[in-house]
């Protein structure tokens, strides 16, 4: 009985101590009561919110958001009993800020005031901080409208680039703006920017698989591969990661991988978020890879049709080291991707060739034709001048004829090749599908075009080739006295 006694007292003097224990010793610093200075803060924040508010709404922005905001701010802060500082409210605060403040709690007229504790504090400052976070992001909307909309008018007569769906759906985030739907808006804008860039990269794609091409056969592509990277550079403003997102690439794994593989070796620049891609540069870019892709070809040929011409002309006693020498220059242009030398080179090797050529049927004339009949006639120096004087311009025409026709040839060998082309990028867009609409299109266009060219060329260069071809007066007097001298020295035969 003594120790259940005992055990009660004990009991109850615990329970008296935890009584006696102060309050402010066992509650949360979140419930502790503002002191004199955080409570003038706490009115010199509102007063700064509903400012940046109204600026904002002169700015021409409207955000039920943002009002949500402020309204919770104001509404805490003059939830506050501030009876016991109004001393301190009068000194501390500026006489617009108190002036203000006082409008307010008239306006508001709050009942139910309370000690405001530091939980309203931290609230109040969190909600403070999303105010210029929320108008920053209003602001980068409202730059991506300006800048989504520039770019459609600049590339708007572009159709590879900006198509007739752009339109009516720019017009959806431009109606959504006006309302201040900021996040329809916003997500409306980036689509059409990304559908933009996706297009956009359709000839870089292009450019990348011609010289895939190339590589596979055996082709040395160093060049045209920095060349590429200009091209694929100008898009680092663009937006990736919407780009990847867009539903419609899903369709095409391999492009897919393209543009992830793209994103990857470009570095996005700083500060280039309202920056467009320069589509135009961009298709230069690949134009110029698509020229020297058929330049390469064009080359290739040449190297073949110069060295069996060589071959052929040396077992005929033609003089071709010089030809050799120009030819070996050529093919090293061409190993070391110098296209424009290397075939200025390989063309002067043929006309070197032509004009050996040439100099040798001169001089077999001259000497088959002079040393028997200058002994016996005194008139075969005459004659022989004439000769001189009428192989000059045979030799010229003959030049002139060779350099032309294989101008020709060159021209035709490269429409022989675009009309392949064309029917190779027709194959893959409408039976083996590998490549899409905007490609097999911009393929065609560039070989459409080049073709179009040589077949206005082409009837200019064998014009001028038809008039080499028949022989002038002069190499015709100059084969009927060939004829006469071959007729005199048969007699002169037949009489011995």
């Amino acid at each position: 009985m003594t120790k259940r006694i005992f055990i009660l007292v004990i009991f109850v003097f615990l329970v008296n101590y935890a009584y006696m224990v102060p309050a402010s010793s066992v509650i949360h610093p979140r419930f502790l009561l503002l002191n004199k200075s955080e409570q003038i803060e706490l009115i010199n924040i509102m007063i700064d919110s509903r400012n940046q508010f109204e600026v904002a709404k002169s700015q021409g922005i409207s955000d039920d958001e943002l009002s949500n905001v402020v309204e919770n701010i104001t509404f805490i802060v003059l939830s506050g009993d501030y009876n016991d500082i109004q001393s301190h409210l009068r000194n501390e605060l500026s006489k617009e800020t108190l002036e203000q403040f006082e409008l307010l709690l008239k306006i508001k007229n709050i009942h139910n005031k309370r000690k405001l504790l530091r939980l309203d504090y931290i609230r109040v400052n969190e909600l403070y901080q999303s105010i210029s976070i929320r108008i920053e992001e209003i602001n980068k909307i409202s730059n991506l409208f300006n800048f989504v909309k520039e770019e459609i008018q600049k590339n708007a007569n572009d159709t590879e680039i900006v198509q007739n769906q752009d339109i009516p759906y720019f017009l959806q985030a431009e109606i959504a703006f006006n309302n201040f739907d900021y996040a329809s808006s916003k997500e409306i804008l980036i689509k059409i920017k990304a559908k933009m860039d996706i297009r956009g990269l359709q000839p870089l794609r292009h450019g990348y698989d011609t010289i895939q091409e190339l590589k596979m056969n055996n082709f040395s592509t160093h060049l045209l591969e920095d060349i590429y990277e200009s091209a694929e550079d100008e898009f680092s403003v663009a937006y990736f990661s919407d780009i990847l997102n867009d539903s419609n690439l899903s369709s095409d794994p391999k492009f897919k991988d393209f543009v992830l593989s793209v994103s990857k070796d470009i570095e996005k620049r700083p500060g280039d978020e309202f920056t467009g891609v320069d589509y135009k540069s961009v298709r230069e870019i690949i134009q110029e890879i698509d020229y020297t892709v058929v330049q390469i070809y064009r080359i290739n040929n040449s190297i073949d049709k110069v060295a069996g011409k060589m071959e052929f002309y040396a077992a005929r006693g033609v003089n071709v080291s010089e030809s050799k020498q120009l030819y070996d220059e050529g093919v090293l242009s061409f190993a070391e991707e110098r296209y424009d030398e290397a075939e200025s080179l390989l063309t002067k090797a043929d006309s070197n060739l032509e004009l050996n050529l040439a100099k040798l049927a001169i001089t077999g004339v001259l000497a088959k034709e002079s040393i028997g009949f200058l002994k016996k006639n005194q008139n075969s120096i005459i004659i022989t001048v004439i000769l001189v004087i009428i192989l000059g311009p045979i030799s010229y025409r003959k030049i002139r004829y060779n350099v032309i026709s294989n101008k020709i040839g060159q021209n035709k060998l490269e429409h022989n090749i675009l009309i392949e082309l064309t029917k190779k990028a027709q194959s893959e867009r409408f039976q083996t599908g590998t490549i899409d609409d905007p490609t097999y299109h911009i393929k065609l266009d560039k070989y459409m075009e080049r073709i179009s060219k040589l077949k206005s060329i082409l009837p200019v260069l064998e014009n001028m080739l038809k008039k080499y071809e028949s022989p002038t007066p002069l190499e015709k007097i100059y084969f009927v006295i060939k004829k006469k001298i071959g007729l005199k020295k048969s007699k002169v035969s037949e009489t011995k």
